[in-house]
This record gives structure tokens, C-alpha cells and sequence, in this order.
């Protein structure tokens, strides 16, 4: 998993033409990953701890990672 989300945000950066150093970054996890199992929390756990590592090991200054359910109110 550590590879593929590499690889996913090097091409945005790179298509962005942006530092990963240079900005903050707020991710949404996946609704899907909103379940209240022992596994669905499992599963997200083990994806946000592998998305703060990308990002660090990237030098980004600051990353939030913040469930998308949250989102979903606040459209207008």
C-alpha cells in the first residue's frame, strides 16, 4: 500500500507542479472506511498511518486526515 499511495501522490504533485514541501495537506478518508466494525477500524487505521508516513517521508509540512462522512453537511 505504501508504494501505490507513493506513487498516487508524486503524479499529483507532479501534475500539480507543486513541492510537497511547500503546503499543508487535508486528506478525506473514504466513506467506505466509516464502518464501525473492529476490521473497518482496523483498516482505517492502518490507512491513515500509511498516508501520514507517505506524506512525511515526502517532507510535507502538516497533514489532516478526516473521514469524508464529515463532509457530506456541508455542501450547500
Amino acid at each position: 500500500m505504501y508504494a501505490r499511495l507513493r506513487h498516487f501522490f508524486l503524479t499529483i504533485y507532479n501534475r500539480m507542479q507543486v513541492k510537497p514541501s511547500s503546503q499543508p495537506i487535508i486528506v478525506s478518508i473514504p466513506i467506505c472506511h466509516s464502518d464501525d466494525t473492529e476490521s473497518a477500524r482496523a483498516s482505517r487505521r492502518q490507512l491513515m498511518e500509511t498516508i501520514y508516513s507517505v506524506l512525511f517521508d515526502m517532507n510535507a509540512p502538516a497533514v489532516c486526515a478526516i473521514d469524508q462522512s464529515l463532509f457530506v453537511g456541508l455542501a450547500p
